[in-house]
């Protein structure tokens, strides 16, 4: 196993951190591209306010994300000292997999949402073990660095609906937006 020390271990936990944020700016864009696209309105009509879906519904369906990112940082708070970092990490990371297989499979609204907390949770996880670990470090140019990697992200996430895909691709598409891009991230922070 190699061992860093000084600025090359600062700059490792630099890009294990940034690709957590890339992971939490992708999470939080991807759904502006599904609520748009027709293979996914097709699977969930019932948020497809163009055509008479609640606007309410959708609107849960996507914040509800957050409530679990936010429970997932309440539990870091609570046991984050006992589990230490690492595994904090870890945990996040299994609970985030799972999310993403509940979303991708979903045929249903009840399961996206529930896929939704429970990826939320992975990710509060996540997120909020990843920015102790950062500070822990030093500010500068470490802050800043995944900060760009959170836009990044949102970028990132955008990119499959930006062309003519987002109105005929077939309806595996935006599963495999949400599988696969969350789980790429995920294996960057093991």
């Amino acid at each position: 196993m190699t061992v860093l020390t000084g600025r090359a271990l600062n700059w490792a936990i630099t890009a294990t951190a940034g690709s957590g944020f890339l992971l939490f700016g992708y999470d939080q864009g991807v759904m502006s591209g599904l609520l748009t696209g027709r293979a996914f309105t097709s699977t969930f009509p019932e948020i497809d306010t163009t055509a008479g879906g609640s606007s309410s519904l959708q609107g849960t369906v996507v914040a509800i994300y957050e409530i679990g990112c936010f429970f997932g940082a309440i539990f870091c708070f609570m046991a984050g000292e006992y589990l230490g970092r690492r595994r904090c990490i870890m945990i996040g990371c299994v609970i985030l997999s799972i999310g993403a297989v509940l979303q991708a499979t979903s045929f249903g609204i009840p399961q996206m949402i529930v896929g939704r907390i429970v990826a939320g949770l992975g990710n509060g996880m996540n997120t909020s073990t990843i920015r102790k670990l950062t500070f822990s470090f030093g500010l500068g140019r470490e802050i800043l660095t995944h900060h760009s990697c959170l836009a990044l992200g949102t970028h990132e996430s955008e990119q499959p609906w930006s062309g003519s895909c987002n109105r005929t691709c077939h309806q595996y598409l935006w599963r495999h937006v949400i599988l696969l891009g969350r789980l790429r991230h995920v294996v960057c922070q093991q």
